[in-house]
């Protein structure tokens, strides 16, 4: 770790900032294609819930709360696994340079 500190010590400030900006503009593209990908998995999980609604017609008011209940959870997860968890990565710079090279 002391010798990759060494090194980003060594690269000039503007080619630093320049990668900063190039992180941040990673950072931003990850948020919308997380909102993409959960807004389509809510598009599926609705029509998926619509189906078995309009199949199984649920008299029950505690089954349709069930349905909803289980979106829910469904969604949350789909947001953690594709939000939070990707997310929460630290970009190194030396992997953003290769990217960029």
């Amino acid at each position: 770790m002391d010798n990759s500190n060494e090194a980003i010590r060594q690269v000039p400030k503007a080619i630093l900032r320049k990668l900063g900006a190039v992180r941040r503009t990673e950072r931003r593209e990850q948020f919308v294609t997380v909102g993409f990908k959960v807004l389509a998995f809510i598009v599926v999980l609705c029509a998926v819930a619509m189906a078995l609604d309009a199949i199984l017609v649920l008299f029950s008011p505690a089954a349709g709360w069930g349905l909803t209940a289980a979106m829910f959870v469904l969604v949350a997860i789909a947001l953690a696994m594709w939000g939070v968890r990707p997310l929460l990565k630290r970009i190194q710079l030396g992997s953003l340079a290769q990217t960029v090279d």
